[in-house]
């Protein structure tokens, strides 16, 4: 979720995995379906929290599921909602890692601070544990000094 132009998505094809990449911007998209026209990446136009894009049929279909610098754009009822859908979409045992992202905002206007304990409480509520986090990483792009990274990978049991 939050597929960008592609970098994850194609970098997991690449793995050998079967990947389905899902951006709402269309920019983004052509742009990496363009970029990765090589890859059999899946992409699709869709956003948390509903993904409405997938249908029943992929109702526990993925073992791993990336949110990358998507978090921070939700407010609360859209993550209660985001967490639920990822829930519903994630097999038993399967992992979903999230990126956090605090500080000034960018090109985005509208952005919610983040916090890794509270997403992990949430996540906790629909069957996932915490099996890792890291707080407060700095951000590795330039002119980027004030933005904090965190980091969670959360197990459906």
């Amino acid at each position: 979720m939050g597929a960008g132009a592609g970098q994850n998505a194609a970098a997991l094809d690449e793995l050998g995995f079967h990947v389905t990449a899902i951006e709402p911007m269309q920019e983004f998209r052509i742009a990496a379906q363009n970029f990765y026209k090589a890859s059999s990446v899946k992409w699709l136009a869709g956003s948390l929290p509903h993904l409405s894009i997938l249908d029943s049929a992929d109702a526990h279909k993925f073992e791993f599921v990336l949110i990358e610098g998507v978090w921070h754009h939700l407010n609360d009822k859209e993550r209660e909602q985001a967490a639920a859908t990822i829930s519903s979409i994630v097999k038993r045992n399967g992992k979903c890692a999230i990126s956090l992202r605090n500080g000034p905002a960018g090109m985005g206007t509208r952005m919610f601070p983040t916090d890794p304990m509270q997403t992990s409480e949430l996540f906790k509520k629909y069957g996932f544990d915490c099996i890792f986090m890291a707080k407060n990483q700095d951000s590795i792009l330039p002119n980027k000094e004030n933005v904090k990274w965190s980091r969670i990978v959360l197990q459906k049991q």
